[in-house]
């Protein structure tokens, strides 16, 4: 039963190691604009991308994630129902996720961590 335990210890102490934390802070409306831009540069039919809810978040590596909620249209030109998708900027710089990628990380966000390392 110890060795279970301890096994169970370490594999959360190794967990909790790989992830980094991150706090909500507010969407101006610039960051919003830029995170909308950067998504929709991205999409097969950028004019038919939809936003809402924007969420922001400071990563303590020093990066900011900008998670909204996408509808655009895929290529069969049918809409793809609003998705999580997740800018993250390092300066000048960002990187941008969809799909199960940006469901994870989003949904790790709102929990107070991140995967960036």
């Amino acid at each position: 039963m110890r060795k279970v335990f301890l096994a169970i210890a370490a594999i959360g102490l190794v967990a909790a190691c790989a992830t980094t934390p991150a706090t909500p802070t507010n969407v101006s409306n610039a960051l919003a604009a830029k995170a909308k831009q950067d998504i929709k540069v991205k999409l097969r039919a950028p004019d038919s991308g939809q936003f809402q809810n924007f969420r922001a978040y400071k990563i303590a590596n020093g990066e900011t994630a900008v998670c909204a909620s996408v509808n655009a249209q895929n290529a069969f030109g049918g809409m793809t129902g609003f998705k999580d998708t997740v800018v993250i900027y390092r300066g000048d710089q960002h990187i941008v996720f969809f799909d199960d990628p940006a469901v994870f990380e989003c949904a790790n966000l709102a929990r107070g961590t991140s995967a960036r390392m």
